[in-house]
């Protein structure tokens, strides 16, 4: 019997919406050990006016041969704003989008599983 593996291939990179925006100066940041089926985000929203609805897309390192299934969970349970399930998937990227409207220099995680 097979078994899931979730040692994944490489390392995605990680990038976040200029419009809407994250306001002034974001950081996003992939953790150490994420790959193309597993992995843990953290948005910060920069200073200014960030405005409703900035998006986080990962792109995999590794085209994926058909769409894959993709599960996002809330990291940090502090945070008031949530994220719209299901996120926009391709074989080469998903984009996830914050619901609500980011509070400034404030980090937003989440940690996505995906399975192809």
């Amino acid at each position: 019997m097979a078994k899931l593996d979730a040692r994944g291939a490489g390392t995605p990179t990680v990038s976040y919406s200029t419009s809407p925006t994250w306001g002034t100066s974001p950081s996003i940041t992939l953790d150490t050990g994420s790959n193309d089926t597993r992995g843990r985000v953290s948005a910060v929203a920069g200073s200014g006016s960030p405005a409703a609805n900035p998006t986080v897309t990962i792109t995999f390192s590794t085209p994926f041969e058909v769409t894959p299934q993709v599960f996002v969970f809330k990291d940090d349970q502090a945070d008031t704003e949530g994220y719209q399930v299901p996120p926009t998937i391709s074989t080469t990227a998903f984009t996830v989008v914050l619901d609500g409207t980011p509070t400034a220099s404030t980090a937003y995680d989440f940690k996505y599983l995906v399975v192809g």
